[in-house]
């Protein structure tokens, strides 16, 4: 979120309030990887996204309280989707033993996002151009992904599940709701420029996330909790009176696990019997994020 210099004295009740328009860009990704009593699967989706929205702002003497959203349009991604199993072969009838990866592949993918924040801080101690404080508050992330057009490589015993696939292949949808806590500063580098920064502790995330396997019919629902760490930097300037351009740098790494369900509305060609209404319940799970964040803006103070 934007952070603004605004020097009031302690306690005094003066208020400020700012509109921004913002744009950012998201690059990372967003990963889960399932175990199961057959082996293990990872799947990493890539996270490269153009985000607009509004901040607002408002100073009560020495509280800064906020909200903002940014969205961004379906876009395809500069990377793909990377599908790895390891499968534990003394399952399989007929299948060699096999260290490393035996099945992997990568998908185009398409891709749209959505933040919405709510934060809190308040600076309540402050040296010449320096002033230190807390911060808390509540954030959303929604990523929905696309996959489509796979190429499919099997390695030693899965050699045969090479192929490719076109079309719309899988689906998939995750949120992250986090409630963090953490320092924040701010630091007057000349009486229009302005420095901040922050180090937060998400200190309880919560994901939810739905996987649907297209072509095998399978739907795959997962709840985690965990938690994470962002730091935040940013260099605002006051430009005339009203208004102020700001740039941002943002850092999140979050980890979660859980459980994963799985269920098939069909059935699945990878398996030798109908799967149809078979449900998989309380299958390992483990959910992590790593992004880095850039963003712009020019807001109005009034």
């Amino acid at each position: 979120m934007a952070i603004c210099m605004v020097h009031v004295p302690l306690f005094a009740l003066d208020f400020q309030s700012r509109l921004f328009l913002e744009a950012a860009y998201v690059t990372g990704k967003s990963a889960y990887e399932i175990d199961f009593i057959s082996g293990r699967s990872r799947l990493e989706w890539p996270i490269d996204l153009y985000l607009m929205g509004l901040e607002y702002t408002l100073d009560i003497g020495v509280l800064e309280v906020g909200v903002a959203y940014m969205q961004g349009p379906w876009t395809k991604s500069s990377g793909n989707l990377k599908d790895s199993d390891y499968i534990e072969e003394a399952f399989f009838l007929g299948r060699a033993m096999h260290p490393g990866v035996d099945i992997y592949s990568e998908s185009e993918v398409d891709a749209s996002g959505e933040l919405l924040g709510f934060n809190l801080k308040i600076f309540p101690f402050a040296l010449g151009s320096v002033s230190l404080g807390v911060t808390g508050g509540y954030m959303q992330q929604r990523f929905e992904f696309d996959g489509s057009d796979t190429i499919q490589v099997g390695y030693g015993p899965w050699q045969d599940q090479s192929c490719t696939i076109t079309g719309h292949v899988i689906a998939y949808d995750v949120e992250y709701d986090s409630w963090y806590l953490g320092i924040t500063s701010r630091y007057a580098l000349h009486p229009r420029i302005s420095l901040a920064g922050d180090i937060v502790y998400l200190a309880h995330v919560r994901v939810r996330d739905e996987d649907d396997h297209i072509r095998r019919s399978k739907r795959s629902d997962g709840r985690c909790t965990g938690d994470g760490l962002l730091i935040g930097l940013s260099s605002r300037i006051r430009i005339g009176n009203d208004w102020q351009a700001y740039l941002a740098f943002q850092a999140m790494d979050i980890l979660a696990r859980g459980y994963q369900t799985q269920t098939w509305y069909g059935d699945d060609p990878a398996s030798s019997y109908d799967d149809t209404g078979l449900s998989s319940p309380d299958v390992d799970m483990e959910i992590e994020q790593k992004t880095y964040q850039v963003g712009l803006g020019i807001g109005y103070c009034f």
